[in-house]
């Protein structure tokens, strides 16, 4: 049950386009806490391109070229 919380959370949370290419975001469980450690993946064409790690407090930040991607 975590485990989809912890999903349904990433897909339905903000993702912030930078100027960067980057996209920001906050993976929170139910109680809206920060969860650490949670695995970001940016994947292309189902390949995955790149991987990031949630901080202590469950922001993450994954700077990417240009492109369509799934997250």
């Amino acid at each position: 049950m975590k485990k989809l919380v912890i999903l349904f959370t990433i897909l339905c949370s903000n993702f912030i386009l930078t100027a960067q290419s980057g996209i920001k975001g906050k993976v929170t469980d139910e109680k809206l806490e920060g969860l650490i450690n949670a695995n970001i993946r940016v994947m292309k064409k189902g390949v995955l391109v790149k991987g990031v790690v949630t901080d202590f407090d469950g922001n993450y930040t994954v700077q990417i070229d240009s492109g369509t991607y799934n997250i």
